[in-house]
């Protein structure tokens, strides 16, 4: 089988900074279990990393070789990517894939924050389905874009569960 080689270059940005993401986190996480955070529903990133994973996966197979990337879709992708990264900049040493209260800690009120709660979730939603769209994929857009979803749901109620038991 021959792949889109536009797509598998993207693919392994994207691979690469999700890696990096996560090996932050994990220090972060260390640093905050050190601090007396405790860590709540501990397996729940790994749907994630699956949908994410089968999500890239879905489009390095389904795209064919010849298809040409829409550049404006491309261009809304990197400013989600940008969007991301400031995100994990404002939420500086308490960024981590995984649920962990700390005490006494403080709500994140700057950067994307001051607009929206969760603004993390949203960039991973959108960027399912934009960068599929780039990739003239609709089904995987939509298919994945729901699982992130359905996920994000879960999620969002673990981390109000955590807050809550910290109270």
């Amino acid at each position: 089988m021959i792949f889109n080689s536009s797509l598998i270059a993207i693919l392994l940005l994207v691979s690469m900074a999700r890696v990096v993401e996560v090996m932050l986190g994990e220090l972060n996480a260390r640093k905050m279990l050190d601090e007396g955070g405790r860590e709540f529903a501990p397996r729940q990133r790994l749907p994630i990393f699956a949908v994410y994973a089968l999500w890239l996966g879905a489009l390095a197979f389904l795209t064919p070789a010849h298809a040409e990337p829409n550049a404006p879709m491309l261009a809304g992708f990197a400013l989600l990517q940008g969007l991301r990264w400031w995100a994990i900049y404002h939420l500086g040493r308490h960024w981590t894939a995984r649920v962990i209260a700390v005490p006494l800690a403080f709500k994140v009120t700057t950067g994307p924050y001051r607009f929206l709660r969760h603004p993390i979730y949203l960039v991973l939603m959108l960027e399912i389905m934009v960068l599929s769209l780039a990739f003239q994929q609709w089904g995987a857009g939509c298919f994945f874009t729901g699982l992130a979803a359905l996920w994000v749901r879960f999620r969002m109620k673990a981390e109000s569960r955590a807050l809550q038991m910290m109270l």
